[in-house]
């Protein structure tokens, strides 16, 4: 059974409470259900542009990914596990501002 994609965000041009704008001019990190412990989870990656030169993504099992600007916008994981992970997705731009966003995933 399908479920709706989870969404993260990050914004360029806004700042967080700690004053921190960074200028990717969008990106989303969006990964499609239902998510089986063993199988490979899909996460894509859209509209990076801008100023961002690092893309971390952590998935909350504490293994992460980095990825640049022109790397792919797919990545696969495998979470071992069935239970709730936070992902947080983190953009750096070239002055070294970062900006996160984060969401839940359950994983059967």
């Amino acid at each position: 059974m399908a479920t709706s994609p989870t969404t993260a965000s990050v914004v360029g041009a806004t700042s967080t409470a700690a004053g921190v704008a960074v200028t990717p001019s969008r990106l989303t990190l969006t990964v499609q259900g239902p998510i089986i412990a063993g199988s490979p989870a899909y996460f894509t990656l859209d509209s990076v542009a801008g100023t961002a030169t690092t893309i971390i993504v952590a998935f909350g099992d504490g293994t992460s990914v980095a990825l640049r600007n022109s790397d792919s916008t797919k990545v696969a994981h495998i979470y071992k596990l069935p239970g709730t992970y936070t992902v947080t997705v983190s953009v750096t731009d070239a002055s070294g501002q970062t900006q996160s966003a984060s969401f839940p995933v359950v994983v059967n």
